[in-house]
């Protein structure tokens, strides 16, 4: 994703939150009982969050037919330990209702992948079914990333703090964050080495023992996810990957 690209969809986030302020967000809650996101990654090998993705800014449409809730149902039977749901409409195709029908069709975690830069947005996000959520430190002010982990806590939410650098990760020690996740692009090249997350993840897991790490980006062969397991990482997100390679799904159905 260009800095454009990114700069264009935080104006149109900064739109859609006025939009919130004004409306009337209630919760559903006939959804059905699921796990949290820290159990899934607790198991004993690598968890698989697996990311329903209909397009990207960069690649345009990955899935060209695309069923949200077949998709996601087809995760949970073929070893998915959590989904993530992309729910960003303009560049990313996504829709909150693909999120809150999913949310009726199946048990396992459900991430709320999106733009967060308002506590209005944990709001939001519980409404639509989610039980965890995605904070991008790249978009966020210290201020801005303490004031949202705080409100997605108080909302019994699980976070994942994505990261893309050093100061990034010194962004989620600081708000103590029980998950992190580990991005593999650069975002001043824009180039993804699938290497980084896990170099930095052996490195800091000594920091916190107790802590939580989820690979993401650049993943497409079974080697690198066995690394991944081998290293002691305990999540990985594929979006893409399970759309070009849809026999990575055999590493966790194994």
């Amino acid at each position: 994703m260009s800095r454009s690209a990114l700069k264009d969809i935080i104006e149109l986030k900064k739109k859609e939150v006025e939009q919130l302020r004004r409306a009337n967000l209630t919760s559903n809650l006939d959804f059905p009982q699921r796990h949290r996101l820290r159990d899934a990654l607790r198991e004993d090998r690598l968890s698989l969050i697996a990311e329903v993705k209909k397009a990207s800014p960069s690649k345009g449409i990955i899935r060209a037919e695309f069923d949200p809730v077949k998709i996601a149902m087809q995760f949970e039977e073929k070893g998915a330990r959590a989904v993530s749901v992309l729910t960003e409409q303009h560049y990313f195709l996504g829709a909150p209702d693909y999120l809150t029908a999913i949310a009726h069709a199946i048990q396992l975690p459900i991430l709320r992948k999106d733009f967060i830069i308002d506590p209005i947005q944990i709001k939001e996000t519980v409404a639509m079914g989610a039980n965890a959520v995605l904070l991008i430190c790249s978009i966020l002010s210290s201020t801005q990333l303490q004031e949202l982990y705080a409100a997605a806590i108080h909302a019994h939410l699980d976070v994942l703090v994505e990261v893309h650098d050093e100061d990034e990760l010194a962004m989620a020690h600081d708000v103590d964050a029980e998950i992190i996740g580990i991005n593999n692009r650069n975002l001043k090249t824009f180039q993804t080495d699938s290497n980084w997350a896990e170099t930095v993840i052996l490195k800091d897991k000594e920091s916190n023992p107790e802590r939580l790490y989820v690979a993401e980006s650049g993943y497409s062969n079974s080697d690198q996810l066995a690394s991944l397991d081998n290293s002691g990482v305990h999540g990985v997100l594929i979006g893409e990957g399970l759309a070009t390679h849809p026999e990575l799904l055999d590493y966790f159905n194994a």
